[in-house]
């Protein structure tokens, strides 16, 4: 704690402030550490910032006093509680703040193990989207057999794993999956998140759908518009109707459901609906994805990939419309959890090939789902290696972990980049 006297000189470190709805947040980009004060706070902050340690506290009382024309104990009170609320928060000093540069994570933490897993099963699906990534469909790759899957998840298990993601292709279109998630769940105690179009929820599969734990299975169920006419061009006829009667199917059966939508050029003016259309099928959640350019939505180029600056405004707009039906909007809840983290603690780029993986249905390793199976990204085979093998050995994993946002000149100067992670480098990859 900083020791308050007349002729302490007063220090921050450099920040930046904007306003926004007559609130200033002063962000110290380098920590990452940030504080919100009022009109009146933002003007001694500026003060002490622009004095550069000539300004005491003695002298910023008198200063204050003088300015707002009031008697110097109140003035005393001010400046004393702002004081004490940068103090708080790591942002004041009696002498300059001065920080050895920032070396990247792995100069400072080691990742342990595997926290997260992500299994494409297959690439056969019943559907052929017209924006898919993997450009699965019918008759494709039927992925690696149960025995060599359970293999991969007990491995995982063994290095720390706590996060099981399943996808292909379409995973329901396995008749083994209800096998590999009652391993995953009930024999390994994991978290196994299955993304489904949700529209072959019928006969054996709803029979088997009864039986699964429902406190460690949960679904994301993917509709990418508002109305079938927005959404059955690029999934399929009749798909809204049938992803919506299988969310509500899952979540009648007591299982967490997240709706999931690709943003498009396409649905934009439609994405503020979604909420309302996930509330109504029993989702709690809505996530939304940014289109890759990759697979059949490379192929096409056929608006799949929306302006940036018209991106924002959309998905400010689903914001609020989620937030006021009560809708957990993913998006904003991961960059709350960043914001409002613990200050000082710097979030430097992504978990793919850190502490996360993908194993893809030919059984080759990959950072991350939505880049497997570009040749450039190839980490290992998980039938031929040991995962903890891989992610002590493999050149892409070693070059990802030592990757740092301090590397990156483009957002030197970006206040946010340690909040944002300098951006998403997956889609970076795909469109560069």
């Amino acid at each position: 704690m900083t020791v308050l006297t007349e002729r302490t000189p007063l220090h921050v470190p450099a920040l930046h402030v904007f306003e926004d709805d007559g609130l200033a947040y002063a962000v110290d980009g380098a920590a990452p550490n940030w504080i919100v004060v009022e009109a009146t706070g933002r003007q001694l902050l500026e003060t002490i910032a622009q004095g550069r340690g000539s300004v005491t506290f003695g002298n910023l009382v008198a200063r204050h006093a003088g300015e707002r024309r009031i008697e110097s104990g109140k003035a005393w009170l001010h400046v004393h509680d702002l004081l004490r609320a940068l103090d708080r928060a790591g942002m004041l000093s009696d002498r300059p703040f001065a920080r050895e540069p920032y070396p990247g994570r792995a100069a400072l933490v080691a990742p342990k193990g595997l926290r997260e897993l992500w299994l494409q099963i297959n690439n056969a699906c019943n559907l052929s989207c017209a924006h898919c990534l993997v450009s699965s469909g019918p008759g494709k790759e039927p992925g690696l057999p149960l025995d060599d899957l359970r293999r991969v998840v007990d491995r995982a298990v063994e290095l720390g794993l706590e996060r099981l993601y399943i996808t292909g292709g379409e995973p329901f279109v396995r008749r083994d999956i209800f096998t590999l998630l009652r391993h995953a769940t009930e024999s390994k105690g994991l978290e196994a998140i299955l993304l489904t179009n949700a529209t072959v929820l019928q006969g054996r599969v709803r029979e088997a759908l009864g039986a699964l734990d429902r406190s460690r299975v949960r679904f994301q169920v993917s509709v990418d518009g508002a109305t079938p006419a927005t959404n059955d061009p690029v999934r399929g006829p009749g798909t809204f109707a049938k992803a919506l009667d299988g969310a509500r199917l899952l979540s009648d059966l007591g299982y967490e459901v997240a709706l999931t939508t690709v943003t498009t050029r396409r649905n934009l003016a439609e994405l503020p609906g979604l909420p309302n259309i996930a509330k109504a099928a029993g989702a709690k959640s809505h996530h939304l994805m940014w289109t890759h350019k990759r697979g059949r939505a490379a192929a096409s180029l056929n608006g799949f990939f929306p302006a940036v600056g018209e991106l924002i405004v959309a998905v400010h707009r689903t914001a609020d419309a989620a937030e006021a039906l009560g809708v957990t909007l993913d998006n904003v809840e991961a960059v709350k959890r960043r914001v409002n983290g613990v200050p000082g603690v710097k979030y430097d780029f992504g978990n793919g090939g850190w502490d996360s993986l993908c194993v893809n249905f030919d059984g080759k390793v990959y950072p991350t789902a939505a880049l497997a199976n570009d040749p450039r990204l190839l980490c290992g085979d998980a039938t031929r290696q040991d995962l903890a093998d891989i992610l002590d050995r493999s050149p892409v994993v070693r070059r990802l972990r030592a990757a740092s946002v301090a590397e990156k000149a483009a957002v030197a100067g970006d206040p946010f980049r340690f909040l944002t992670g300098g951006g998403d480098w997956e889609h970076a990859w795909s469109f560069s």
